[in-house]
């Protein structure tokens, strides 16, 4: 059982997965640790069927809910929330997961379009994935009906090009 989950770090996407995992951590130091539920990035390649040129295996530090040394689960398919020891804290989880390309981002979304219904059995899509995947509609939307604009923000050191969305 997999579920996916979508996040923007440093200017990529990483889509990371969460599994049932009875592994616990001793948290130690004030450094990111090792998601405890997190699927390694060759999980989510097979289970998605993704071809290499399709994506990237990638890493990041992501912010997430934990009691003790041990991340919340997100659903209770993955682990019982409220298990453990202690308040729950927001902390600086390590995951690993994969960066698609724009090609592999489109054929996850085609891979979930019976959304609620998961594509196959034990790959289930979080929030934040399907909310990409609707950010990816509008933004599509938008280019195909030539509603954008080429304009420049200006930042404290540099200005950088952007495209501005016209309604």
């Amino acid at each position: 059982m997999l579920l996916l989950h979508a996040s923007i770090i440093d200017h990529r996407l990483l889509i990371w997965a969460e599994k049932q995992s009875s592994s616990r951590h001793v948290r130690t130091g004030k450094g990111p640790k090792p998601h405890t539920h997190c699927a390694k990035a060759s999980e989510i390649t097979t289970a998605l069927s993704l071809p290499a040129r399709f994506c990237t295996s990638d890493s990041g530090i992501i912010w997430l809910p934990g009691r003790g040394s041990n991340p919340l689960p997100s659903n209770r398919i993955i682990g019982d929330p409220t298990k453990g020891r202690g308040g729950v804290k927001l902390l600086p989880w390590q995951v690993d997961g994969v960066s698609p390309t724009l090609g592999g981002l489109l054929k996850l979304k085609k891979k979930f379009h019976t959304w609620p219904e998961p594509p196959e059995p034990g790959l289930l899509a979080g929030p934040s994935l399907l909310y990409t995947f609707h950010l990816l509609d509008f933004v599509f939307s938008l280019a195909i009906r030539q509603q954008f604009l080429p304009s420049i923000s200006k930042g404290d050191k540099a200005s950088l090009p952007i495209w501005e969305a016209v309604y």
